[in-house]
């Protein structure tokens, strides 16, 4: 299932990172129908090590999550990996100013959001001819 405003996605992997298993079964899910690769995670150790490993094109982060939240996770990716498209999504608008306004991330949603929405936010990017190739 494609939106007819999509730019390809095929060759684009995503972290989904939520602690929530229904939320990450759900965008996981959208993703893929999407042409997105996939990969999850439960917390923020588990994240960081996927993308250690993984080194997807976008990593969807949740702000709050055990053992290391998501702000804490994205720092270490973008450190590691400028070129990285970095979306956090948080229950707490609070955080989401927060997140915002002092991490490295492209987009910030407040929850619920719904998977058409960051699908959206991606594909955006793509749209807008900002690559998502891997960086050394």
């Amino acid at each position: 299932m494609r939106n007819s405003h999509s730019a390809p996605a095929h060759f684009a992997s995503v972290l989904v990172a939520d602690d929530n298993p229904d939320i990450t079964e759900m965008l996981a899910a959208f993703l893929q129908l999407s042409g997105f690769r996939v990969q999850c995670a439960a917390n923020g150790v588990e994240a960081v090590e996927c993308f250690d490993r993984e080194r997807p094109d976008v990593a969807v982060l949740d702000i709050q999550m055990p053992m290391m939240d998501g702000l804490a996770a994205a720092r270490h990716m973008k450190a590691r990996h400028p070129g990285v498209l970095l979306i956090a999504a948080t229950g707490r608008p609070d955080l989401a100013v927060a997140a915002g306004s002092s991490a490295p991330f492209a987009r910030v949603f407040c929850k619920p959001v719904s998977a058409d929405e960051i699908v959206s936010a991606i594909r955006s990017h793509l749209s807008a001819g900002n690559s998502l190739r891997k960086t050394a």
